[in-house]
């Protein structure tokens, strides 16, 4: 497995919307542009025809610009423009390694080659009574981009459609 970074030359994926504060050394850093509470008292439901997501309630932003979170699990809507994941590279997102030292987890699935959205969301799972501030638009996790085999291009429930109008499950991050 070869890693690319997203911003080089070598990559044929993007990510629109990053700052120079976000290239780093060997992955391009993500921004949090809006975190949503998963109630975790809800159902979920999944099959080959469908699914059903368990409800999320937006979390406000206190006066300073933070968000207050108190142990539980959140999805967290990064802060960019449009990402595209490119015919023979795949990708995910890690969180910092600050988080993993506090006790909180930044996980995502992979992103598929073809995959292309103008949102894309990660799980945040906050551990212990102390909570967690996270002001808004903070670099919270790192974009890993690899080569990889392509079988055949995303075409699942997220992201944008081939005409460019957002597909149903994505309408929760708009």
């Amino acid at each position: 497995m070869s890693m690319l970074h997203i911003a080089s030359n070598n990559s044929k994926s993007y990510i629109i919307g990053l700052d120079e504060d976000c290239i780093q050394p060997n992955a391009s850093e993500v921004r949090a542009g809006k975190i949503l509470k998963v109630d975790l008292n809800t159902p979920f439901e999944i099959s080959d025809q469908h699914k059903i997501m368990r409800e999320v309630t937006e979390v406000p932003l206190d006066d300073e610009g933070y968000w207050n979170l108190d142990e539980g699990v959140y999805e967290v809507v990064y802060n960019f423009d449009e990402m595209y994941i490119a015919d023979g590279e795949s990708g995910w997102i890690v969180g910092r390694s600050s988080f993993g030292r506090c006790g909180i987890t930044l996980e995502s699935s992979l992103f598929d080659s073809g995959f292309r959205s103008k949102t894309a969301a990660g799980r945040l799972i906050v551990r212990g009574n102390g909570g967690c501030r996270i002001k808004y638009n903070t670099r919270i996790g790192q974009f890993i981009l690899v080569e990889s085999e392509t079988l055949k291009l995303y075409d699942g429930s997220w992201g944008l459609n081939p005409d460019g109008t957002i597909k149903e499950h994505e309408k929760r991050y708009i």
